[in-house]
């Protein structure tokens, strides 16, 4: 038993193996998030666990080689290059797919040495100091009770095709209705496309828009936006937007106790990184300090900027 870790959906998902291979991945059912539903991308993941595995401990070699190392000998080499780093010159980076169990094991060991340069890899940073700001305000099923959609910043097909399936039936059973600001290339359901920029959605919330009056009239108005809008240079600007248009058209309800405000991520595991309190970037603070040790969960995006002479840990999750 496990989860997807495809997208931030977390399908749970049955891993069938015949001694130490992956043979196949099924969904299991489950309705309050997947219901029976698998997305293609999380059905055939395991053939990248298929060849090239990473199964020993490997070592490069000032010429570039790379040698294998045993277990012993792998755990003396790691305790002999952070016995060599002082604290302040420690950095952890956790990478999407981490599972919370690894990054809380990753935080305590570098607390204990005394080193605080713990940060979720991303890009750019996204507010994370109320779960608010990167969940899924209504929860999953919240969907089944939504009659207006307006999804903001991303192709729900190809992000969390679950999720579009729940969408869908929305549509034809309950003739929800749905509008995109963003990418709208064929979501398999009737939808509004109301273009691609970020105007748009400034004349929604300032009433200045024709589907204002849609959201007016709706009782449980819906808006799920991309968290990669969100990272953007404006994105504190258009989350100011986006809270204006909840509060106005009573998408977050307190006397209904309806919140219809949802956050969707790219992995399950960022969700994790953000509960147990990390960062999605280094602060300019800490980006000038020197770094002599690099510790890598799973972390395999934006490492440019890890200097040359650094002593790198790269433990990979499967």
């Amino acid at each position: 038993m496990s989860v997807d870790v495809m997208d931030a959906l977390g399908t749970p998902i049955e891993v069938h193996v015949r001694g130490p291979e992956l043979m196949r991945i099924l969904p299991r059912v489950f309705p309050e998030v997947n219901e029976e539903w698998l997305a293609d991308k999380g059905r055939q993941a395991f053939d990248g666990l298929k060849y090239q595995r990473l199964n020993t401990i490997l070592k490069r070699l000032p010429n570039g080689q790379l040698q294998e190392l045993t277990w012993a000998e792998g755990m003396k080499e790691a305790v002999r290059a952070i016995k060599a780093a002082q604290p302040e010159e420690m950095q952890a980076r956790i990478g999407p797919f981490a599972d919370v169990e690894s990054v809380v094991a990753l935080r305590d060991l570098m607390h204990r040495l005394g080193a605080e340069r713990i940060v979720y890899s991303r890009e750019n940073d996204l507010d994370h100091d109320f779960r608010v700001q990167y969940l899924m305000g209504s929860t999953i099923q919240g969907i089944d009770y939504a009659d207006t959609l307006l999804l903001v910043g991303f192709n729900m097909r190809t992000t969390s095709p679950v999720l579009n399936a729940r969408i869908r039936r929305g549509v034809t059973e309950r003739k929800m209705k749905v509008a995109v600001i963003g990418p709208g290339e064929r979501l398999l359901y009737k939808y509004l496309h109301l273009g691609n920029s970020t105007k748009t959605l400034s004349e929604i919330a300032d009433d200045k828009h024709p589907f204002s009056k849609v959201l007016e009239d709706s009782k449980t108005p819906m808006v799920i936006v991309s968290s990669d809008i969100l990272r953007r240079k404006d994105g504190k600007e258009i989350a100011n937007v986006l809270h204006k248009l909840c509060h106005d058209y009573r998408v977050v309800n307190p006397e209904t106790k309806w919140n219809g405000y949802n956050v969707i991520l790219k992995s399950g595991g960022e969700a994790g990184a953000y509960d147990i309190g990390l960062a999605s970037n280094l602060t300019e603070e800490e980006k000038k300090k020197p770094v002599k040790l690099v510790y890598l969960l799973n972390a395999d995006d934006n490492l440019d900027d890890i200097p040359s002479d650094a002593y790198v840990i790269y433990q990979v999750i499967l």
